[in-house]
């Protein structure tokens, strides 16, 4: 067997294993813990499955292994510390131990990704250099690639809150104009909209914890557009902050307020419309194009050979 293939079964061979071991710390799939929990539903409350004991045990071991790995990466300084907190909590990971979590995935991850160069070289398929070029290049990635997820999940959630915000600003206002307060307003909304949207649910879910540990309703919706580093949040609690602080209606300037997010919202459609057709000139080029000048070009191409090889047969 040649070179590349070796390095390319040995590659595949270190990413099953490392998958295998993650599979047996992770906790289950979506599908799996729904299954659970509809199990548990249709039994007694008090019994408790094999398999729900497994799940927890392989989320007891995820809890333990990652943060001993994630040691030699929590930053040193405080404020490196605050920064990284704050890009976790952006990209939807609240937990307390968020950091450790993600920063002993990484190890991990830069861990798998360095032993491929170690193993090929151990195993004498390359040569050293080679082996610590892979090695090097894979701890690189493991490093890179977490920060570009958390880049990736911060943009997504954006997304899905710039979508779903003027719906529920729409909700909202029609609540307000109904008689009901801002706080029973965001509670009957979070009900309503939960189906339909559930990520400004759970945000609002929480801001609405927050008020009931005694914040002011402003103020929560203040950490919540700070979690999503979103301009839209922000206006949105300086708006209700205006209305607390000046006792202004909050109706009229959410009305304002919703219908242009909606503007916003149809320009992003269009601007997005508008891409799709630049992006699928590439395909169409490049694959269908191609196809269509085959299936009109060869008959003729066909007919044309025959009528040369009579004319040269004469």
């Amino acid at each position: 067997m040649s070179h590349p293939w070796m390095i390319i079964f040995t590659a595949f061979v270190a990413s099953s294993c490392l998958a295998l071991f993650l599979s047996l710390l992770l906790p289950g799939s979506a599908d799996e813990r729904m299954a659970i929990r509809l199990k548990e539903s249709l039994t007694d409350q008090g019994a408790s499955t094999t398999q729900t004991k497994y799940t927890q045990a392989r989320i007891l071991g995820f809890k333990q292994v990652l943060p001993t790995l994630s040691a030699p990466l929590i930053p040193e300084n405080r404020n490196e510390q605050i920064v990284l907190q704050t890009r976790l909590v952006q990209a939807g990971m609240y937990a307390p131990n968020a950091m450790k979590l993600f920063l002993g995935a990484k190890m991990l991850l830069v861990m798998g990704l360095t032993l491929i160069g170690l193993i090929v070289w151990g195993l004498g398929w390359v040569d050293p250099a080679v082996a610590f070029l892979t090695s090097a290049v894979g701890g690189i990635l493991g490093l890179i690639i977490p920060s570009f997820w958390l880049d990736s999940r911060k943009k997504s959630r954006q997304i899905g809150m710039r979508r779903a915000l003027p719906d529920g600003l729409d909700m909202l206002i029609i609540c307000l104009e109904g008689g009901s307060s801002l706080l029973s307003s965001l509670q009957r909304v979070t009900v309503e909209i939960r189906d339909a949207h559930p990520l400004l649910a759970n945000e609002w879910d929480l801001t609405m914890r927050a008020t009931e540990l005694g914040q002011r309703p402003g103020d929560a919706l203040k950490q919540c557009a700070a979690r999503f580093d979103l301009e839209e949040l922000r206006r949105l609690a300086s708006v209700v902050v205006e209305s607390e602080r000046y006792g202004t209606s909050i109706g009229k300037s959410l009305r304002l307020m919703a219908q242009s997010l909606r503007f916003q919202r149809q320009q992003r459609a269009e601007e997005l419309a508008r891409f799709a057709e630049v992006k699928m000139l590439f395909p169409t080029v490049l694959f269908i194009l191609p196809c269509v000048f085959v299936v009109i070009l060869f008959p003729a191409v066909i007919l044309m050979g025959h009528m040369f090889h009579a004319v040269n047969a004469r």
